[in-house]
């Protein structure tokens, strides 16, 4: 059996049957354009692959035209060939190799050449990623009931508010399903900020308060003094909040409840009937980290994807 070393990380040794997938970040200012390179072994020897989601641009008399919305509209895939010699100087130092199984890989080579073909396949395109704040997500229906669809087509207005409705209880029940019955009673929906600001000030200060009678000696007088200090500014901002939290708040939650109740058979056929697949917006770095889930390689989130990403922080620096 003929080995080669990997020539992105020579300490990785390839063969028939263990090839090696690389995610590099390519060496322009500015830029923080993520791509695969593959490497794969095959019987006439070495035959390398480049895969990346591109944004909707197109490149006519050398000039860069965009297609559409720079910032979410459908992107593409390009998988090309690459010469039997792969230099790492056009990416930077920060990058990874991977060893992965040639069935692994060619799975995951088959579904990239698949949504070239069949770029409707693909999720929408957004520079700052699947899991940013300012990413839109958009919502694919199978909706089985004709009431619905009859509603969809003649008040799309009422269909669309009441699907919003749907979707806002089942992310609340999901929420409420972990927690335990006390976190329960104190569950106020991120809807409501105001209420729920005010709910934890006071929870918190029960919480102290229930301490202190459960302690004894020093202990009890650490809570206690914990709990007079925590009255001295609770007392105050619950009596600020309460004013606006229930005019404001409690107003909106009184009419939700109204509307859920006055629309209770629709929403259920909404769960029964209507099959809602989300669609999240992706960029390049979000397409290559999935490929690279499907063989079984995982990269953690970082904090800052609620903003967008910045694939060199999640990739070592090669010496």
């Amino acid at each position: 059996m003929s080995v080669f070393p990997s020539q992105m990380k020579p300490s990785l040794q390839l063969t028939n049957d263990t090839w090696a997938v690389s995610m590099v970040v390519e060496n322009v200012p500015f830029s923080l354009h993520t791509m695969l390179l593959i490497e794969t072994i095959q019987e006439s020897g070495r035959v390398n692959f480049k895969a990346h989601l591109t944004s909707p641009i197109m490149i006519e008399n050398n000039r860069i035209k965009v297609v559409g919305s720079f910032w979410s509209t459908a992107g593409k895939v390009s998988f090309k060939k690459l010469p039997t010699v792969i230099s790492t100087k056009p990416y930077r130092p920060n990058y990874e190799t991977w060893t992965i199984s040639r069935e692994q890989v060619q799975r995951m080579l088959d579904q990239i050449s698949e949504e070239q073909e069949q770029p409707e396949t693909l999720s929408p395109f957004h520079m700052l990623g699947e899991k940013s704040i300012f990413t839109p997500s958009y919502v694919d229906l199978e909706i089985q009931d004709s009431r619905l669809r009859e509603m969809q087509e003649k008040e799309p207005k009422k269909f669309n508010e009441l699907l919003a409705l749907h979707q806002e209880l089942m992310a609340e029940e999901e929420v409420v399903a972990d927690m335990d019955e006390s976190e329960r009673e104190q569950f106020v929906p991120m809807k409501y900020p105001l209420l729920k600001y005010l709910s934890i000030t006071m929870h918190n200060h029960e919480n102290l308060e229930k301490a202190a009678s459960k302690e004894k000696g020093v202990m009890k007088g650490v809570f206690n003094i914990s709990a007079f200090f925590s009255a001295c500014t609770a007392v105050p901002i619950i009596c600020l909040a309460a004013l606006p939290a229930f005019t404001i708040d409690g107003s909106r939650m009184w009419l939700r409840e109204k509307k859920v109740e006055k629309n209770k058979e629709i929403l259920e056929l909404f769960t029964t009937q209507v099959r809602i697949k989300k669609v999240v917006s992706q960029n390049c770095f979000n397409w290559a980290r999935n490929k690279l889930s499907m063989v079984g390689v995982d990269i953690p989130e970082k904090s800052c994807e609620w903003l967008t990403t910045i694939p060199t922080m999640y990739l070592p620096k090669q010496h």
